[in-house]
Parts: structure tokens; C-alpha cells; sequence
């Protein structure tokens, strides 16, 4: 997983110069002049609610540089996530009791073209799918010992996901059910 990921990363490491949702700028504002905006560095910057504020704000914590966020933060940050999530898939599949198949259904994670493509770019891909596979984690977990800290888990699992991309909060609608949460 790591020499795939990390290999696509190399090879197409010009996309983590495009910032198409203006997300590293978010973050170079937050870690540069401590401000939730949108604004070009050579304009006062306003505060804006324009993206969903989870990714920025890691990027910005994880970043190591005095003049912004480096491709090099970028790419180490994805790779780590895409690893977590090919390891928490099997972890999954394994709790779901899937035997064999929990290697196939890490490998289709490793693998998965859209998943190595959104890797490669500025973007909440990687880190809303890691997001998913933690939700569904704690949703197993609640369905199998529903208790008030299985619940709790949920909730926070599904609240960070919905402060990396507002979809989840559809999801959680679409999946509470499926543990008799509603």
C-alpha cells in the first residue's frame, strides 16, 4: 500500500500544485495570518464559510513550513491517510467476518483508480474516505455493544466526517437504520 500510494504520488506530483478548491490557500491563510479566508495574500483577508473547515485546518496543523503548505506535507498527509484506510478496511472487512475477502476488500481500497487519482490532488477525497470507513467502524461497534459510549463514538465519528465534507450528514441519515438507531 505504501509503495502504491506512494509511487502515484511521486509520479503525479505536479496535480498537488492546482488547488481547485482553494483549500491550501485556507490553510496557507489559517497557518500565515491566522484567518479562515479565502482572500489572495496581497488582500486584507476576509473570514468565509466557503469550505467545510476539518481539511484546512489539519493541513495547517500538520504543516511544517514558515511560507505555507508544501506538496511534500500534502502528499506525506495522503499517504498516511490512504495507508490508515487500506488498513482500517481490512480491519473492517475482518469484524464483518468476511475471512479471505477482508484482503480483497483492502486490496480494492489500495487499488481503486478514483481513490489513487483524489490522492494525488488538494482535496477532502482522501481524507473523507479514511472519515467513512471510521464511521462504519463505529457504527459496528454500536451495533454489536449498544451502550452509551458506542453511541458517542458514532456521534463524534459522523460529526468529524460532516466537518470534512456536509454529505455525511445525509449518510448518517441513510445509515443510522441499519443499526436500529432510528
Amino acid at each position: 500500500a505504501i509503495l502504491l500510494r506512494g509511487a502515484i504520488l511521486w509520479a503525479r506530483q505536479e496535480e498537488l500544485e492546482h488547488d481547485p478548491d482553494a483549500y491550501r490557500l485556507i490553510a496557507n491563510n489559517l497557518l500565515l495570518r491566522h484567518t479562515y479566508s479565502i482572500s489572495p495574500e496581497n488582500v486584507e483577508p476576509q473570514p468565509t464559510a466557503y469550505r467545510t473547515p476539518l481539511y484546512p485546518l489539519i493541513l495547517a496543523l500538520v504543516s511544517t513550513g514558515k511560507t505555507g503548505v508544501a506538496n511534500s506535507t500534502v502528499a506525506l498527509f495522503h499517504l498516511l491517510l490512504g495507508v490508515l484506510t487500506i488498513g482500517l478496511t481490512f480491519w473492517l472487512a475482518t469484524l464483518w467476518r468476511l475471512g479471505n475477502w477482508s484482503f480483497f476488500a483492502a486490496a480494492l481500497v489500495a487499488c481503486d483508480p478514483i481513490l489513487l487519482h483524489q490522492s494525488t490532488l488538494v482535496m477532502t477525497e482522501t481524507m473523507a474516505t479514511l472519515l467513512a470507513v471510521v464511521a462504519l467502524l463505529c457504527f459496528t461497534r454500536l451495533a454489536r455493544h449498544p451502550c452509551w459510549w458506542s453511541a458517542g463514538l458514532c456521534g463524534a465519528s459522523m460529526a468529524t466526517a460532516a466537518l470534512c465534507q456536509p454529505t455525511f450528514l445525509v449518510w448518517l441519515v441513510l445509515a443510522a437504520p441499519a443499526v436500529g438507531l432510528l
